[in-house]
């Protein structure tokens, strides 16, 4: 293969591991919890809130797989999120979550999803930075705030030309706008660009409705995601390092 003049990442699974942790939602509880009481409300247990906290997390996931089938999926704002927590919840305390929306976001998914860098894509980003490849961050998210978070702790930050989160964008993958803004954002063509991800119906589907040069599958232990009619990735690879013997 030839030398790209771009690759863009997916986050989770691609540059970082992916935990999910339990315990998260427990923690986001009592925060919840304590965040209705110094607003004056103590109506809803703690048991309570984390039973909807869980029950709106599995609506999101749920909704993020029917995403993929539309052609240009887009992103949950932060208050639609919480909506699917405190629905059925009395006014004020919907009021009161959905006023602090963002930063529950930050916090629920920093909590409850630990995505720790793996070993090699520190190095692999400053290789392919020495030698002109332009990079970029295309991640789907609940809150791009706490993966910059943990991209701080792993010292990956700073080290893309460009990172879209889709929180902030409004689109998610597999729209191929949101792949395409990171390759206008590098100031280069579709056709000299690479995506790497680890999810058929995100990753790949969204590199090939954008018409870039070449979609490549990371293998990751949560496994490849749905499968798409006629969508397959130009290579399969299992680490970051095996990106740069790709290139010449």
């Amino acid at each position: 293969m030839t030398m790209p003049a771009a690759i863009l990442f997916d986050y989770g699974g691609v540059l970082t591991d992916v935990h999910h942790v339990d315990a998260g939602f427990a923690e986001v509880a009592g925060a919840l919890s304590k965040l209705l009481s110094d607003r004056g409300s103590s109506c809803l247990a703690n048991d309570e809130i984390e039973a909807d906290l869980r029950a709106g997390a599995k609506a999101y996931e749920a909704w993020k797989q029917a995403q993929s089938r539309f052609m240009r999926p887009r992103e949950l704002s932060h208050e639609e999120f919480w909506e699917l927590v405190v629905c059925d919840w009395p006014a004020p305390e919907r009021d009161t979550v959905l006023s602090e929306a963002a930063q529950l976001c930050a916090h629920f998914e920093f909590a409850t999803l630990h995505r720790p860098a793996k070993a090699d894509a520190r190095a692999v980003l400053m290789k392919l930075r020495d030698r002109g490849v332009r990079t970029a961050l295309v991640c789907n998210c609940l809150s791009g705030d706490a993966a910059r978070r943990q991209m701080k702790i792993d010292g990956l930050n700073g080290l893309l030309d460009v990172e879209l989160f889709s929180d902030e964008t409004g689109l998610r993958k597999p729209n191929p706008g949101f792949v395409l803004a990171a390759v206008d954002a590098l100031g280069v063509s579709a056709d000299e660009a690479w995506f790497v991800g680890d999810k058929f119906n995100r990753d790949v589907l969204g590199a090939r409705r954008a018409g870039l040069a070449k979609a490549l599958l990371m293998s990751s232990p949560a496994g490849p995601g749905n499968a798409v009619r006629g969508i397959v990735p130009d290579v399969v690879i299992d680490s970051p390092t095996d990106l740069l013997a790709l290139i010449t």
